[in-house]
């Protein structure tokens, strides 16, 4: 490292590529993965399908044109691949065919041996920097890229196909930078690659006998703010080796996942006067800059009920992305990003939820959401704010709460968003701030799914979708499509709920046409998708609301066949009720103190069949079914046709089947009852002693999830097999199918959240058409004004006679005061004032009192007066910034030549919902 440290410094400061001879990887290592490479490349499509690269975290098995790395670029890589996890002490964090298992050694060594090269090279970057002994020395790096703990290190092994032609825009490896701090690439025979200069041209990389290609990632150039570069390579098709395979292998090394992501602490990053380390501009000009250019925005906050998070998504103009683009090419989605461009300033979460914010909602503004919204403004460039819309979407903790008090959390919530920002917000501000159902929550999830797991997509990816034209033709002719296979289905399971949204088959579509919400997507070539979805939600139904039952249930069993325990001495420690638990750890004992004296304390048996047996009648499966066909508690569902529908499950589908049992991915029942039934027979001490010894799949699982792990795997099943009625023996997916389930928590490394679906809603609504218009819908009543459709000019005359009527009761109630009275109405008309400006400032009275009479009615009148003024020349304010806006966007946008798109319209069962672009 000391001898080359300098040359490697200088490399990555220009081109961010450098070959490396002499690196210490036995030839012979390399050649045999090769040579394993091959063997499972030359497996049939079936069979290394059953190894997805969706079953675990990034990890598996990715077909021919399933991924593409470019967004610029409608066209799919035509590469395959396989990527595996980081192998420690001859365990595995994924399931590997049985060509890597036979060598799994080899395999070890082989990661080991590319992770060890990458701790030299990082060393030599850290000597080269100079970086003290004081802060880390040359170990810098190597402290912060541990083998062994947990970070998303990567073995990729790469096929490219041999083709006969190609078309102009066709690539194997579409333009792309590496996310991580190093990448190690291994290359044999056949060239292809091309890095990206600063001038902007596309160099040809040679191969070199004998060396390794070096490059630097996305979190180097970070770290170093700039000063190292993270440069866009792709892989192209060389006319003279298309009828060739070609083969590659990479290892990204990613730092750990808690690792910060504070500066490089060296002199060579130049310091700011704040004494803080900041790179000067002119280091790293070009890729921030291109990767922004022509670029929109979008931030929805999630106001969940333990927190509010913030997150920035972004994609690339519609124009520019169709521009000189052929239209076969252009039917696809647009592509969704994170708003940040190395994809790690993008989110934010503060806490509590704004459900707390109840009793004092005019200080949800100031003490919640200026925090997220200072946020999103430092991620969002200046120029684009005005031009970006802000949605605040509040869902479980909001729902609880009384329509008064989430009314003027809401209203407090769009004050502050409309006047101490510029974002985007088009209409009425209750269109942007609002509580949304579980069933609206539950269709933005399953839109997320389905764009993150290629669903919409038609014959392309892992599934394939009829158009809504083929659709069309089907009910008009009452037939049905040989080969149709649906979207995916969405499965949601937080502690109060769980939802499931899923696009029935053509026969129960047909059926329950009127159950079915309408979902219109727009793809890059101006056409609509429609998809009939059902979505509901079961209340109660999540885990934590499920556990709540369970103890009522085992409580009344109890109290039912034993006498009422008195406690006549209230001075004395109450009396304690001991309950055989099975769906606890053996010898777990939980308290529960919610409930009057006495006290019930739950011992574990560790019994997962009997458990399953105990948690079975709370799917309530015997109520009555009102609207056949049900699921359970009585809720309609149209019946689901598992060989056309296939689901997918996050939230905790995946905690409870990933965070203890490592059986994230594919569903498997006879594992995870296996993973279960030893789990919950082991002793609680036994747990604890493997929680701190790390012997436990997960580091993520906390005590409260050991505890409840068994009652959750049992809950689970349950809902699963005898609530929806997935069976237990599935598929395990061929042939570029799914398996009827699986558990997944993100896709491609982007997380799955209905905040994403609500982006590709907004996204795609604003598609620049080439065909014929939209159809404008019926106008909207929450759009409505007082006189009809949102008439700005009509509000406006209403809001200053409203003002007028106002300041005439206000001088009424002053004058007609007596003559006596007449040297206080100087006091009087300060006191008002005051009222009015603290009024403004804080909650004011206590509303509720107010209604209730508790004040007298001339407060309770001039309180009313205060806040309806304040309400006035507040709305005013707002009517003149909405009518200002178009003024400055004509100074302030950039140039665009796009067509304006007209309306998109998301149905919600009862409820339509309009947003303008």
């Amino acid at each position: 490292p000391f001898s080359c440290s300098k040359q490697i410094k200088t490399a990555s400061e220009s081109i961010g590529f450098f070959f490396l001879k002499n690196h210490g990887i036995e030839h012979e290592n390399i050649d045999n993965m090769f040579k394993n490479s091959k063997e499972f490349f030359n497996l049939s499509l079936k069979e290394k399908s059953k190894y997805g690269i969706t079953s675990v975290k990034n990890k598996g098995y990715a077909a021919v044109q399933q991924e593409t790395l470019d967004p610029d670029n409608p066209k799919r890589d035509f590469k395959e691949s396989f990527n595996f996890g980081k192998i420690h002490d001859g365990k595995v964090v994924q399931e590997l065919p049985l060509l890597f298992e036979e060598n799994l050694i080899a395999l070890e060594s082989f990661m080991k041996s590319c992770h060890k090269l990458c701790m030299k090279v990082l060393q030599a970057f850290a000597i080269a920097l100079e970086i003290n002994e004081a802060d880390g020395g040359q170990y810098w790096f190597e402290r912060r890229h541990r083998y062994e703990a947990e970070s998303g290190d990567i073995l990729r092994i790469l096929h490219y196909p041999a083709v006969n032609k190609v078309d102009s825009e066709d690539i194997r490896a579409g333009s792309h930078s590496d996310y991580g701090s190093l990448t190690i690439l291994f290359q044999k025979e056949i060239a292809g690659l091309e890095v990206l200069s600063a001038d902007m041209n596309w160099i040809p990389v040679p191969i070199l006998s004998d060396c390794i290609l070096i490059n630097i990632g996305d979190l180097l150039e970070f770290w170093s703010q700039g000063l190292f570069k993270s440069t866009k390579h792709r892989v192209v098709f060389h006319k003279e080796t298309l009828n060739q395979d070609r083969y590659s292998i990479a290892y990204f090394c990613h730092a750990e996942d808690d690792v910060g992501l504070d500066p490089i602490p060296s002199r060579f990053l130049v310091a700011d006067e704040k004494g803080g380390n900041n790179i000067t501009a002119e280091v790293m000009p070009s890729l921030t800059s291109s990767w922004s250019l022509n670029r929109n925005y979008g931030v929805v906050i999630d106001a969940g009920s333990s927190g509010s998070r913030i997150q920035i998504y972004s994609w690339k103009e519609h124009d520019f992305v169709r521009k000189g683009k052929d239209p076969k090419n252009l039917h696809i989605l647009p592509t969704i990003e994170r708003g940040d461009e190395f994809g790690v300033k993008w989110q934010k979460k503060v806490e509590p939820g704004i459900s707390s914010f109840a009793l004092n909602p005019t200080q949800v503004g100031e003490k919640h959401l200026k925090e997220l919204i200072d946020f999103a403004l430092e991620v969002v460039p200046p120029d684009e704010v005005s031009n970006t819309p802000i949605y605040l979407l509040a869902t479980a903790g909001m729902r609880l709460l009384p329509p008064q008090q989430q009314t003027a959390i809401l209203q407090s919530a769009c004050d502050y968003i409309m006047f101490q920002n510029r974002f985007k917000m088009m209409d009425k501000c209750s269109d942007h701030v609002q509580v949304i159902s579980g069933e609206k929550e539950g269709l933005y999830g399953w839109v997320a799914v389905n764009y993150l797991m290629g669903g919409f997509e038609k014959d392309k990816g892992e599934h394939k979708v009829v158009n809504s034209l083929q659709l069309k033709q089907s009910y008009d002719n009452d037939s049905s499509p040989t080969n149709h296979i649906t979207t995916f289905g969405f499965l949601d399971m937080g502690g109060a709920s769980t939802q499931i949204a899923f696009e029935p088959n053509l026969e129960e579509s047909k059926k329950h046409a009127n159950d079915l919400t309408s979902v219109f997507l727009w793809t890059l070539d101006g056409q609509q998708m429609e998809y009939k979805v059902f979505v509901t939600t079961f209340l109660g139904y999540g885990t934590n609301e499920a556990r709540r039952r369970y103890i009522d249930d085992r409580i009344g069993n109890y109290s039912s066949t034993h006498e009422k325990i008195a406690n006549p001495d209230n001075s004395r420690e109450q009396p304690n009720v001991l309950i055989k638990d099975p769906c606890l750890p053996v010898d777990l004992l939980l308290t529960d103190t919610t409930l009057p004296p006495p006290l019930y304390t739950f011992q574990g048996t560790g019994k997962f069949e009997l458990c399953l047996n105990y948690t079975y009648p709370l799917l309530n499966k015997s109520v009555t079914c009102s609207d056949e066909p049900c699921l359970f508690n009585g809720v309609h569902t149209p019946n689901i046709d598992f060989t056309v529908n296939h689901f997918i499950g996050i939230s905790e589908y995946w905690y409870t089947s990933h965070d203890i049992f490592d059986l994230g991915g594919k569903w498997d029942y006879k594992n995870f009852e296996k993973k279960a039934i030893d789990y919950c027979s082991n002793n609680w001490d036994k747990i604890i002693s493997n929680y701190h010894k790390d012997v436990l799949s997960s580091t993520s699982s906390d005590f409260p999830r050991l505890e409840l792990q068994c009652f959750k795997a049992a809950w689970l099943v349950n809902v699963l097999h005898n609530g929806i009625g997935i069976p237990k023996s599935i598929n395990s997916g061929s042939m570029g199918e799914s398996p009827i389930f699986q558990s997944i928590n993100d896709i491609n490394d982007m997380q799955v959240s209905w905040t994403l679906g609500k982006i590709v809603l907004e996204a795609s609504s604003t598609i620049p058409l080439v065909l014929d218009a939209r159809p404008k819908p019926p106008p909207n009543p929450q759009h409505h004004g007082i006189l009809g459709y949102y008439n700005f000019m009509v509000e406006w005359i209403i809001g200053l006679l409203s003002l007028i009527i106002i300041f005439i009761l206000v001088w009424y109630m002053c004058s007609r005061k007596n003559s006596s009275k007449k040297r206080d109405s100087g006091s009087m008309y300060s006191r008002f004032l005051s009222s009015f400006w603290r009024g403004s400032r804080d909650s004011g009275p206590d509303y509720g009192r107010i209604e209730g009479g508790q004040y007298s009615p001339s407060v309770a009148i001039h309180w009313k007066l205060i806040n309806i003024f304040a309400r006035s020349i507040k709305y005013i304010r707002w009517k003149f910034f909405q009518l200002s806006l178009p003024f400055k966007r004509v100074f302030s946008r950039k140039n665009s030549s796009g067509d304006i798109s007209s309306v998109r319209v998301v149905y919600s069962g009862e409820e339509m919902i309009y947003i303008h672009s």
